[in-house]
């Protein structure tokens, strides 16, 4: 398939890019800065449309987001305009263009709060971020849409821009001491996972949303001492801390596990539990080192 993708140079997009090239699809990458396979302003719908005319393209990926919870809530129009706008600029174009295009639109656990596993009709909505990037969602469900709501782990391809997995192990590793939630729940999947099951949702379009992780979950405490655990790590530094002993700008919740039976049923796979997804990391963890 011919696929636009944006938001290419974050931590999913640096892993997605070359998995769906190495599956044989033609990729065009959109951003506005020079350098990328498409430019445009996405926030601009005149620059989008132009864009996507000339793409010709079967299938829109969006990566593109604002994900730093504190900012979205201290600048709520930035978050507006990277986590809604760009995403009714996509669907505008989709429906007004009448290609048959589908979007695929990754948005986040943190639509959920109060105690879980959550189903994808239990959003509970407790700050800007995901305020947002819910409203990107109802905007990409008025075209043909698959919305997938997602947190990894695992080792990041995209320099400079650490996952939560890379934060704990290289912090084991120097010796730093760290603080880790113990009263936070959720429920990441494997990066190398995510990826090969978007691609699955490209293959099937099958529109809808989706709650896309773990089955189970744990603390992230919990979590980032069995990691350590399955690494040989110490763990003499790892402080298990309340998140209420942090001041926050924004609220963050404090229960993002995921009820995964629909995905499963829908397309047909059994997905990782969470101690299914610290033991294939860990491997990665021990051959980079």
């Amino acid at each position: 398939m011919k696929i636009v993708v944006t938001g290419t140079t974050g931590r999913l997009g640096s892993s997605l890019c070359p998995y769906l090239r190495q599956c044989g699809h033609t990729l065009l990458r959109l951003s506005r800065n020079s350098g990328y396979d498409i430019l445009a302003d996405l926030t601009d719908f005149r620059q989008v449309r132009q864009a996507l005319d000339l793409a010709h393209a079967d299938t829109i990926i969006n990566l593109a987001a604002l994900t730093d919870v504190d900012t979205c809530e201290k600048y709520p129009q930035d978050a507006y305009q990277a986590n809604t706008r760009i995403v009714e600029n996509l669907a505008r174009w989709i429906s007004e263009s009448a290609t048959g295009c589908h979007l695929v639109q990754i948005s986040t656990d943190q639509v959920y709060d109060g105690a879980g596993p959550h189903k994808e009709n239990e959003a509970r909505l407790t700050n800007y971020y995901a305020f947002s990037k819910y409203a990107g969602e109802l905007a990409a469900l008025n075209v043909d849409a698959t919305v997938l709501r997602t947190n990894f782990v695992g080792r990041s391809q995209c320099p400079g821009r650490k996952t939560l997995s890379d934060w704990l192990v290289d912090s084991c590793r120097a010796g730093a001491a760290i603080s880790i939630f113990d009263d936070v729940w959720f429920a990441p999947m494997d990066i190398k996972e995510l990826i090969h099951l978007i691609e699955r949702t490209v293959q099937t379009r099958r529109a809808g949303v989706f709650n896309l992780g773990s089955r189970g979950g744990m603390t992230k405490a919990d979590f980032a001492e069995r990691l350590a655990g399955k690494l040989g790590l110490t763990t003499a530094k790892m402080q298990r801390r309340s998140i209420k002993d942090f001041n926050f700008l924004a609220y963050r919740p404090e229960d993002m596990r995921l009820d995964t039976g629909l995905f499963e049923e829908t397309f047909n796979v059994r997905l990782a539990t969470l101690q299914d997804v610290i033991e294939r990391i860990s491997q990665d963890y021990r051959h980079d080192h």
